[in-house]
């Protein structure tokens, strides 16, 4: 998927999100799924890495959120070292869930220096932590459950 910032047509000036779609996989999903990469894309280029991290325990569920990709990935591999060697946003399916992310600082603008998370990759992220919790810890992310799976959004 190609995604960039249209300021011109053939019909005069124009401000537009485009995104291109190159495989076949991202020509077969629902605009839930292309809005949602479309929505992480932007949200990328309008905020930078910052220099604090933090842990939000929610009670059965625990949020680490990290101002540098650097710190996040050190810390994932050293709490998880079976697990994938590079996360964006992720959850644990333990006990208490665990929700792995990012904070950033905005760069330019109205609410420039305000620290921001996607929202949406953190909601994404808490449905399959609301997933295990309902079943009582008995499924994990991937498994069918009371609640259809965030990953499976993109094809409803």
């Amino acid at each position: 998927m190609r995604i960039y910032r249209e300021k011109s047509s053939l019909f005069g000036p124009v401000d537009r999100l485009v995104i291109d779609l190159e495989t076949e996989s991202e020509q077969n999903a629902n605009n839930l799924g292309l809005l949602f990469n479309a929505y992480a894309a932007e949200f990328s280029s309008v905020a930078d890495e910052c220099g604090q991290d933090f842990v939000i325990p929610l009670g059965d569920v625990i949020v680490y959120l990290f101002g540098a990709e650097e710190r996040k990935q050190a810390a994932w591999r050293k709490a998880h070292p079976d697990c994938d060697e590079n996360i964006y946003f992720m959850s644990v399916s333990s006990q208490p869930v665990e929700i792995w992310g990012d904070v950033r600082r905005v760069k330019d603008g109205l609410h420039k220096g305000a620290l921001v998370v996607n929202n949406l990759s953190l909601g994404h992220e808490m449905m399959h932590a609301l997933r295990v919790i309902l079943s009582g810890w008995m499924i994990r992310n991937e498994d069918e459950g009371v609640l259809l799976s965030p990953d499976k959004y993109e094809n409803i």
